[in-house]
């Protein structure tokens, strides 16, 4: 994971096939990911709260997939303000992530049964 820390040593020097494998596989998700928000979008079907619902889940996780991959790229590289930007950024996420993952599940669930 991303750390603040100067002193880490970057494992991004020897870049080998799993650096590569990391990437292309993160990147196929990002895209994966749009192509579920639009899917929501264009269908008017799935306009609904639980359609809402995991567009917010998977916008989320695309942002989320975005930084991960610039922080990935970046390895130990980058400044504190950054490194700070992110990490707060990525602890709003999960708090959003489990919100929209229990409590709008629940409410979903309610209105099903």
């Amino acid at each position: 994971m991303f750390t603040c820390v100067p002193d880490v040593q970057d494992h991004h020097q020897t870049r080998g096939v799993v650096f590569y494998l990391t990437l292309v596989f993160m990147l196929v998700s990002i895209v994966f990911l749009l192509l579920t928000v639009v899917a929501f979008f264009i269908a008017p079907e799935m306009q609904n709260l639980h359609g809402k619902c995991i567009t917010c889940q998977s916008g989320s996780l695309m942002i989320a997939f975005v930084a991960l991959t610039v922080i990935f790229l970046e390895g130990s590289s980058s400044s504190d303000a950054v490194c700070i930007v992110v990490g707060m950024f990525w602890s709003f996420r999960e708090i959003i992530a489990y919100f929209e993952t229990f409590c709008f599940g629940a409410i979903i669930f309610k209105m099903i049964a």
